[in-house]
Parts: structure tokens; C-alpha cells; sequence
């Protein structure tokens, strides 16, 4: 587009949900101190002039969360012109919750070991701790 470098895009905080769908918002604003030229140039790729007179279009970016870079783009593809960092959250999956869950107890049990790995250590320790403390007094 002509008016890319004149653009600037806002993205809210993207979302993946258990099923893998990625969902988030997006603004496209033109610079307010654009040339009217720029102006016609944007409203001819789809920005609109707001109730502030700044030219902008918006919309909602969806789509399926891939593991690998096996997917192919639709239609043209343009770089923005600057990169920006997007906040994205992500809801546990059925699988991850299920793993979590059955780890559980190994994190206990390996608690446990380690407590009696420790308790013999005990008698040795202790009277150390209180010896260093009372050579500082």
C-alpha cells in the first residue's frame, strides 16, 4: 500500500483456547498529520475517517494454533513496518490438564523423598545453624 510507513497498528491481547483457536484485535490508524493525498490513498485500501477525523479500520484476527510451519498463507502477505509485541494468553487443553493431574503425585512422592533424604542430615545441621548464630553475638 502507499500509506504503509504512514500506518501504525494497535493489537489487543491475543487468546488460544483449549482447542487450539487463536482470537485478537486489531486497529490500523493512520498518522493524524497525514497529506490529503495519504488520506485518499488510505480510505482506497479500506480505512475510514473516524468522529476524531483520524483515518483507521479494525477488525478481528482468528484462526487455528499450528505446532509446525506446515500451513500456507492465503492471498497477498505484507510485512508491518515495525515489529510489535503481542500479549497472548492460553487456556490449559483437556491433554494438558490431564498430564498436570497424573504428575501431581510424582511431585509429591518426590517431596517425600526428598524430606527423607534430608532428615538424616538433621542432627549435623541443626547444631551447626545454631553454632554460626552464635558466633556472631
Amino acid at each position: 500500500s502507499p500509506v504503509h510507513a504512514q500506518l501504525t497498528a494497535t493489537f489487543s491481547t491475543f487468546h488460544i483456547d483449549p482447542r487450539g483457536v487463536v482470537s485478537g484485535d486489531w486497529l490500523l490508524t493512520l498518522a493524524p498529520d497525514a497529506s490529503p493525498a495519504a488520506k485518499e490513498q488510505a480510505r482506497g485500501v479500506g480505512l475510514s475517517p473516524g468522529v476524531d477525523g483520524v483515518y483507521a479500520a479494525a477488525g478481528i484476527l482468528k484462526g487455528q494454533r499450528f505446532t509446525g510451519w506446515t500451513y500456507k498463507l492465503r492471498g497477498a502477505q505484507d510485512k508491518l513496518n515495525h515489529p510489535y509485541e503481542i500479549e497472548i494468553t492460553t487456556e490449559a487443553s483437556a491433554g494438558d490438564r490431564a498430564v498436570d493431574e497424573a504428575a501431581t503425585p510424582i511431585r509429591m512422592a518426590a517431596d517425600g523423598v526428598q524430606l527423607i533424604y534430608w532428615a538424616p542430615l538433621a542432627p549435623v545441621i541443626v547444631p551447626i545453624l545454631f553454632l554460626t548464630r552464635a558466633k556472631d553475638h
